[in-house]
């Protein structure tokens, strides 16, 4: 990550700094007596990075290999923060009801706080703890073996039990905490978290300060309701921007008391968010116009939560994806080329290949910092294209 406060975007993530926070200028006065004010500054984060729903298994807490990279750019933002504390913070859609969106958004956060402090009894419970959809099973343990080994391909119905490469681990808590192990080294890499790099500093067993899920309290996005008419996949799609896991940096010291702090565990109930709503926080998070989307990068209306919405009102991190338009015109004619094959190559090296639609356009959604390259074009007629035209991500693009 470059040393500069511009976001550095990933397949599945933004990190960057914070502005810097105003500077208290506290006024003074003489007095005759003993008096003495306290000041206290305000919780201000420093830095952040959001992880995206594409690297959990979908309505699950499962991690897939892929957040290696905002990994990577984590690790780079702590070096330039020495001594900096965090705290984690998951979020749902507004698909279902709270208390199960909290309870999946509390066990993602559970799961990314156990990677980073290499805690495999925490994924344990996770596993062998299923919550609604979120049941990590044999898939589960199959991408793990694939991952650090290549080894969970197996088919478990070709033979008897003992060719099923995950039947060893499916009994055995002490297997899976070995490979629980292994495969957070394969996220995490050199990036390896103590208690007291985090918030309350681990003072609490549960987590509380540490890591928290806030459910579908906070979304970014709350969708117009001319998805209510369309097809499910798309409207998952669009909600994909709600779905994530925030992490906090704050200044070298900070440190909370449990006792205080507002949110509730991240195993509690939704009751103690609704607790620390705005006034008008239903209103905010569920209020739906017929014909636009509401953001909250554009209004900053949509988060019920008045103690995570003040937290984050600056945060780059807290702005959903934006389109990042690529449009492919003939080189004289200037006319667009309908139907172009294009591979387009994301931060981490991977590629995938889109179809330009009547105008010419291919839509890529991306965080702002996010950099794509074209490597590769097929037209209806012919396999290059010599003029592309691009546009830059919009800091007020409307999702």
């Amino acid at each position: 990550m470059s040393d500069n406060s511009s976001p550095q975007g990933s397949d599945g993530g933004v990190a960057s700094h914070h502005p810097a926070p105003t500077a208290l200028t506290p006024k003074v006065a003489t007095t005759t007596a003993n008096d003495a004010n306290r000041i206290v500054t305000a919780l201000k984060p420093i830095a952040c990075l959001r992880v995206d729903d594409v690297r959990f298994e979908f309505a699950s807490s499962f991690i897939r290999p892929g957040v290696q990279e905002e990994m990577r750019l984590l690790e780079a933002l702590m070096k330039q923060h020495d001594g900096a504390t965090m705290s984690l913070f998951g979020h749902a859609d507004p698909v279902g009801d709270d208390a199960n969106n909290k309870t999946l958004s509390g066990r993602r956060v559970i799961a990314v706080y156990a990677a980073l402090t290499r805690q495999p009894s925490l994924w344990d419970k996770l596993y062998s703890s299923p919550a609604n959809n979120d049941r990590w099973g044999d898939p589960s343990l199959r991408a793990m073996l694939n991952a650090v080994d290549g080894a969970g391909s197996g088919d478990p119905k070709s033979g008897p039990d003992h060719s099923d490469p995950v039947a060893p681990y499916r009994n055995d808590t002490s297997k899976r905490q070995q490979l629980y192990k292994r495969y957070m080294d394969k996220l995490c890499g050199s990036l390896l978290l103590q208690k007291t790099d985090f918030l309350a500093r681990g003072a609490d067993a549960d987590g509380k300060g540490d890591y928290q899920g806030c459910g579908e309290f906070n979304p970014l996005v709350v969708l117009s309701t001319q998805y209510d008419s369309g097809e499910k996949a798309v409207r998952d799609a669009a909600n994909a921007p709600n779905r994530r896991v925030l992490m906090l940096l704050f200044e070298k010291g900070t440190v909370v008391d449990t006792s205080r702090w507002p949110c509730p565990r991240a195993s509690e109930g939704a009751s103690g968010c609704h607790a620390r709503f705005w006034s008008d926080g239903e209103r905010r998070r569920s209020t739906r116009l017929a014909n636009e989307s509401r953001s909250y990068g554009k209004t900053q209306d949509t988060f019920a939560c008045r103690f995570y919405d003040r937290l984050v009102t600056a945060s780059p991190c807290e702005k959903p994806p934006e389109p990042l338009v690529f449009r492919f015109v003939e080189e004289f004619t200037k006319r667009p080329i309908a139907g172009a094959q294009v591979v387009i190559r994301g931060p981490s090296g991977n590629t995938q290949t889109y179809t330009a639609d009547e105008h010419g356009n291919v839509l890529v959604m991306g965080h702002p910092g996010t950099v794509f390259s074209v490597v590769h074009i097929t037209t209806p007629e012919t396999d290059a294209v010599s003029h592309v035209e691009h546009t830059p991500l919009q800091s007020n693009a409307q999702p």
